[in-house]
Order: structure tokens, then C-alpha cells, then sequence
């Protein structure tokens, strides 16, 4: 009798913790998904990053001015807007506590793959994979299996194309 209750025991539990499924938070895009995706792409550091302000759900919202020392894809075919020129700085409002959202690094140079959202401020073109720190020239993070030189082939492959519209329907959990 305690061997069907154990064997039963083991079975509820099986059927419980293999049915829940886990829903993850970033979708890892193709570097070409992620070039064509961004707005403007830029090497840079991070200058200063200050509380903004809070959300409606509790998380800090953080201004990150970054000084740009390469742009390698403007914004726009026509010209570089004044704020996306080597040289100057961009702020870049980030969550750094909300899950894969990116945090840049204090030290170094990084590369960031950047968007304006719908109230015309610069964020991350897809979270955590929005920054990659640069050491030695090579990229960390979700960046590492690329060179600088791939990613510049990348744009000038994608120059002038558009990103696929986002579907709102979020994906099926992997088992």
C-alpha cells in the first residue's frame, strides 16, 4: 500500500512540474533581426546613468547618457541627428532591475543597439542583448560569438531594410 501511494505521490508531482510551462522574457534575435531592428547602433561609454523616475509597477526607470565615440548605423539615410555624432552623448532611459533588461557597464567601451520608443527616448532594441562590452576587441555578453567586422557587414547587408511587424502573440513554451 505505501509503494502505490509513493508511485502515486511521484506521478502528481511528475504531471505537475512537467505541465507548467515557463514563459521566458527575451526572444534571442539573429544579429541580423537585431541590426535590422535598431535604429542606430553605436560603440560607446557610459558617462553617467541617474534614477529618472519610478513606474506604475514599481521599477526604477534610469537615464544613461552615453558618449558615442563610433556611430555604425545612423538613424536615419539622410543625415546624423546632432545627438548621434562621435563624440557626443545620447541618453538612454533603461530598467537595470527588470528582468533581461540591459544595465551598461560603469568601465570600458560597450556597443549598443538602440531604439526610440513611442515618446521619442532612446532604449534597448531587445533588453539584455542590447549591450555588448567590448575587451581586448572582442565582445561579451551575447555579443561573443561575433567580431566588429561582422557586425558591420551585417549593416551594410541590411542597409535600407525595414523590420518585420512584431507579433503580440507570445511564443509556445519549450520543453
Amino acid at each position: 500500500m505505501k509503494i502505490k501511494r509513493l508511485f502515486f505521490a511521484i506521478a502528481v508531482y511528475l504531471v505537475l512540474t512537467i505541465s507548467t510551462g515557463v514563459y521566458g522574457m527575451i526572444e534571442t534575435l539573429s544579429l541580423d533581426d537585431l541590426v535590422v531592428g535598431s535604429e542606430i547602433i553605436v560603440i560607446g561609454t557610459l558617462e553617467k546613468s541617474i534614477d529618472s523616475k519610478t513606474v506604475s509597477s514599481g521599477f526604477k526607470v534610469f537615464r544613461s547618457t552615453i558618449k558615442i565615440t563610433e556611430t555604425l548605423k545612423k538613424a536615419s539615410d539622410n543625415s546624423l541627428q546632432a545627438s548621434e555624432k562621435a563624440s557626443s552623448s545620447i541618453d538612454v532611459l533603461i530598467m537595470p532591475d527588470f528582468e533581461d533588461e540591459i544595465k551598461f557597464p560603469e568601465e570600458g567601451s560597450f556597443i549598443a543597439f538602440l531604439n526610440k520608443n513611442d515618446e521619442g527616448k532612446w532604449t534597448a532594441t531587445n533588453g539584455i542583448q542590447s549591450c555588448w562590452p567590448i575587451d581586448n576587441d572582442r565582445f561579451l555578453g551575447m555579443g561573443n560569438a561575433f567580431t566588429l567586422k561582422q557586425v558591420k557587414e551585417c549593416i551594410k547587408k541590411n542597409h535600407g531594410k525595414k523590420p518585420s511587424p512584431k507579433s503580440n502573440v507570445p511564443p509556445e513554451p519549450e520543453f
